[in-house]
């Protein structure tokens, strides 16, 4: 019987040590062969320590940077990595006891895959009370089979691909602040790579509590989302095309809300909504002030800052 190949899982991390030591312990818990798993730990300049959760752990390498960004971090960490399988999460997953081997018989049941997503489950801070930010971030998180359908890519928070291909395509492109993930992956689809959807190999993702926190992401998303459409011809940018989306949104979310059967009550419905349409003028006024000329963008901006 052939030996398992070495397994690399790739987690960059920034002030979240805490988490981090959760991911390590879940990571410690899988039914892959300790002795065919490394995990390369990048810290891209925390304030905390992650030092102390990486210590001790057999298997386990922590490198340091100076901060530059998640997408430098992942590329040192594939820099200093040795297996023949990448598998990348986050420092705030939690992977399932039988994530690594799913994703990797996947990648096997699958040889003209380039890439293979795994299933990204939200996970609320008590799930028998779910707020309703929290059910935002749900609706508006980590959908990896229409990432992969759709979009052709996965989110690094959970995916597997192969060092043979990363060496054909070449690694993250770390000018990105976000979208390096879809960046790649299309990359990969596009170099006649398949892109795959494993439902099997799961991990959980903390839901955000609060809405500054989902904000600053959704912004960030947004500003990842304009840049990939001007640098890479990924997705579209423009006036018209914001303009569209401010219409059509609200109403899509409408739809979507009412044919969701774990929503209960048309208070509840109404306040998710509320929030969905929050998130949504957030992204949309951010990809505005990006689309529109320069002297026109800089007043919009200074105007936000006076409010």
């Amino acid at each position: 019987m052939a030996s398992p190949p070495l397994v690399s899982v790739i987690i960059p991390v920034r002030n979240d040590a805490a988490r981090l030591g959760l991911c390590l312990d879940a990571l410690a818990a899988q039914s892959w062969p300790a002795e065919a798993l490394e995990v390369v730990v990048v810290d891209d300049g925390s304030l905390d320590d992650p030092a102390a959760a990486c210590r001790g752990r057999s298997g386990v390498t922590l490198i340091r940077q100076a901060p530059a960004g998640i997408n430098q971090a992942r590329n040192r960490a594939l820099e200093a990595s040795r297996g023949s399988v990448i598998a990348c999460t986050d420092a705030d997953c939690l992977p399932a006891p039988s994530w690594i081997e799913a994703g990797v018989r996947c990648l096997e049941a699958n040889p003209g895959a380039g890439l293979v997503a795994g299933h990204v489950e939200m996970l609320a801070a008590d799930p028998a009370h779910v707020t309703a930010v929290e059910w935002v971030d749900i609706f508006a998180g980590f959908d990896q089979r229409r990432c992969v359908e759709f979009l052709h890519f996965g989110a690094t928070a959970n995916t597997f691909t192969t060092r043979t291909v990363m060496e054909e395509l070449g690694t993250f492109d770390a000018s990105l602040e976000s979208g390096a993930d879809l960046e790649w992956g299309q990359r990969a689809w596009r170099a006649g790579w398949t892109v795959v959807y494993c439902p099997d190999a799961i991990v959980t993702h903390p839901t955000r509590t609060s809405w500054p926190a989902l904000s600053a992401r959704t912004s960030r998303v947004a500003r990842g989302q304009h840049t990939l459409a001007v640098r890479h011809g990924i997705g579209r940018a423009g006036l018209r095309f914001v303009l569209g989306r401010l219409l059509r949104l609200p109403v899509r979310t409408a739809v979507h809300l009412a044919r969701d059967p774990r929503i209960h009550g048309t208070s509840r419905q109404v306040k998710v909504a509320l929030g969905l349409l929050r998130i949504h003028l957030v992204t949309w006024w951010t990809r505005l002030t990006l689309a529109l000329p320069p002297p026109l963008a800089q007043g919009s901006r200074q105007a936000d800052r006076g409010r």
